[in-house]
């Protein structure tokens, strides 16, 4: 049997413990005026991925996704993109699904504004590689 993807049971204790486990409720610090799918795209988790170097380098970025921008009904195209095989994730883990759910966010993450300033600053002065899955 082959052992479960780095981070897979981390984000299966994160889906059992729910968002209230680190905000004071649910729907703590969520933007208003959101559509029903904003919503339930700001309630899913986005565990992000964890590239091949994490076993030999042992770094690992965190972050709290800042929601979907002004967009207040629709998805963006990057969203649209990714947004099914999280949800996929949180509603039935398994690790086909983790894996399917980051190799979704990974093809978006590295095209936002926010990855290409802040994460390849970070990456760079640590001589990290992000790596692939």
């Amino acid at each position: 049997m082959n052992p479960p993807p780095l981070g897979y049971r981390s984000a299966c204790a994160v889906l059992r413990a729910g968002r209230a486990a680190f905000f004071k409720e649910a729907d703590h610090d969520l933007p208003i005026n959101r559509s029903d799918l904003l919503r339930q795209d700001d309630l899913t988790p986005q565990f992000g991925f964890v590239g091949r170097g994490y076993t030999k380098t042992r770094v690992l970025l965190l972050g709290i996704n800042p929601g979907n921008g002004r967009e207040t009904i629709t998805r963006t195209a990057t969203d649209e993109r990714m947004m099914p095989s999280l949800i996929r994730f949180a509603q039935a883990p398994s690790p086909a699904n983790f894996t399917a759910a980051q190799s979704a966010y990974q093809a978006e993450c590295a095209n936002w504004h926010i990855w290409r300033r802040h994460c390849a600053e970070i990456t760079g002065a640590g001589k990290l590689s992000l790596g692939k899955l």
